[in-house]
């Protein structure tokens, strides 16, 4: 099947095999699923900084899955888990291939 790429001022045009390698190779290099991310990278400090960070979207992903773990844990009868055991817990997903 044909790959396109959008030239300014021509529209859409096909790519050349060249262009289609170049595209896929590149795009397997960031894969997350082939290339996972540096976990040591990813400090706590980091994770906690996007949890309270104004206006990020991570922010607010993160802040609605903390909130749902600890409301499932409500239902469950379990205490609700910290923000440190939170971004523990994610960093352990993280590293386990999600």
């Amino acid at each position: 099947m044909a790959m396109f790429k959008h030239v300014a001022g021509v529209g859409n045009v096909e790519m050349t095999p060249e262009e289609e390698a170049a595209f896929v190779a590149e795009s397997e290099a960031n894969d997350p699923a082939t290339h996972p991310p540096n976990l040591d990278a990813i400090d706590t400090a980091t994770l906690n900084a996007k949890l309270i960070e104004p206006g990020s979207i991570d922010r607010a992903e993160l802040k609605t899955l903390f909130n749902h773990e600890n409301r499932i844990r409500a239902l469950e009868a379990k205490a609700p888990i910290t923000q440190a055991q939170f971004v523990a817990a994610l960093k352990a997903t993280m590293r386990n291939g999600g």
